[in-house]
This record gives C-alpha cells, structure tokens and sequence, in this order.
C-alpha cells in the first residue's frame, strides 16, 4: 500500500519527537543532545522546531559494545533524528510496517489533521523506521 504523506511540518515532527524522547525510546536507547524547547511548538518562549533542529540516540547495544571493545571497531555511531527522519519513519509506518493498531492510531491522527498527537509506542515506532528502515525493538 502506498500513502502519500503530507509534507509533515517541522512543528509536527517537534511534537513526535518530544513525544519519542520522552516516552518512547528510552528502553532501547541513549538521548544526547536533546533540548525539548528546541522541538516544542507551544512552549514558552515559542522557538519550534525547524528543519536543522537535532538531537542523538545511541542504541543501549552499541553503548554496550563500547565498553566490551575500547577499540570501537564497527560500533554505529549516534543516529541523527531530525524532521525529516520522523517524515521518512511515519512514511513507513503507514504503508503498513507496524502493528494494525499503531498504523490505524497514526492514520487517525493523519486524518484529523494531528500527525504529531501520536502516543509514545507510535512514536517510537516511527523513530526506529527512520532510522532503521524496520522496527528493531519492541
């Protein structure tokens, strides 16, 4: 199935991505970099989200290989999550790469012109396709 996504704003984006880093990834990942009023759009003072906003995560995996290899060799670095990792993630995400109920709660969302009121384990979801393509952990 192919879903034409409409262009999510980086405010929208902000939105999952607070959702994600504060809710979502924190089982299977490290957060660096990350300031939440660099991504929220209705924070005070108002800065929202644009498309060079960034933050990190490293996989608790990784981290784990960093200690057991001093050396480093084939440890991924931190993953860059910016707006437009959360558009590819929700991208496939409504194609149809989750479970039946994260795509419909997502969908909704979509229709109601709300993309970013997603919950946590939608979030997540849409982190990991971003960053892996397929949905890794949990």
């Amino acid at each position: 199935m192919i879903v034409n996504l409409p262009e999510l704003t980086p405010d929208e984006c902000g939105e999952i991505a607070i959702c994600a880093a504060e809710g979502g990834i924190n089982y299977w990942a490290i957060i660096t970099d990350y300031n939440w009023h660099e991504w929220d759009p209705y924070g005070e003072p108002r800065t929202s989200a644009t498309e060079d906003t960034v933050f990190f995560v490293v996989p608790y995996d990784t981290e784990r290989e960093l200690f057991e290899d001093a050396v480093g060799d084939g440890i991924v670095g931190p993953l860059q999550i910016t707006p437009q990792v959360i558009r590819e993630g929700y991208q496939m995400l409504l194609t149809g790469m989750a479970r039946h109920d994260l795509v419909s709660q997502a969908l909704e969302c979509l229709l109601a012109h709300e993309p970013g009121a997603v919950d946590a384990e939608v979030a997540d979801c849409i982190i990991q396709l971003g960053c892996f393509g397929e949905i890794v952990y949990g």
